[in-house]
């Protein structure tokens, strides 16, 4: 009897054991390590820029924007010292083109090609100092970069693509990469 009874407790022992190790989530670790003389800080590797609602009557001729709407990426441990320093960035941002050919369509961000989404719009992203379009998987002009701390400042606007836009979502997503020279 005492045999069975050990025997017992040492099976209840394993199925209590197997509980305790059960999973109750995911710890997911992305980054990267990079040969770059900056970093993207943490916080605006991922962004989401507020456009917020805006009329279509605002929109009453080809290429009539919508208030603008600033955002940076800003970089970290900049070391601009050494032999041959990277002194300078451009950066270039990627993403689906407004759909159709309508004016600069290609150069703007689409805002989704679901049957909900907002036609003949698009999102500009513009640099901040000369509210020049960085034209979409185009390179921006050149910034220089400061030892320490270096903030790529920029605009954002919806534009749009032809005489009458159509409202709906208009979400638009554009992933960078910086180049350093």
């Amino acid at each position: 009897m005492k045999k069975v009874l050990t025997t017992l407790g040492a099976l209840a022992s394993l199925v209590m054991a197997q509980q305790a190790f059960a999973a109750d989530g995911t710890v997911n670790f992305t980054g990267s390590i990079v040969n770059a003389p900056c970093n993207v800080i943490i916080g605006d590797l991922n962004q989401t820029i507020q456009l917020g609602q805006v009329r279509t009557a605002k929109f009453t001729a080809v290429g009539a924007k919508s208030d603008p709407q600033a955002f940076g990426i800003k970089l970290e441990n900049c070391d601009i010292s050494g032999t041959n320093p990277l002194t300078k960035v451009t950066i270039k941002f990627d993403g689906d083109p407004v759909p159709g050919t309508g004016a600069g369509a290609s150069e703007l961000f689409g805002v989704g090609l679901a049957t909900s989404a907002a036609k003949n719009v698009g999102v500009e992203i513009a640099d901040y100092r000369t509210n020049t379009r960085i034209k979409n998987g185009v390179p921006s002009a050149v910034f220089n970069l400061a030892a320490g701390e270096t903030t790529l400042r920029f605009i954002s606007s919806y534009v749009s693509t032809a005489a009458a836009v159509l409202p709906g979502t208009a979400n638009a997503t554009a992933q960078f990469s910086l180049v350093y020279q």
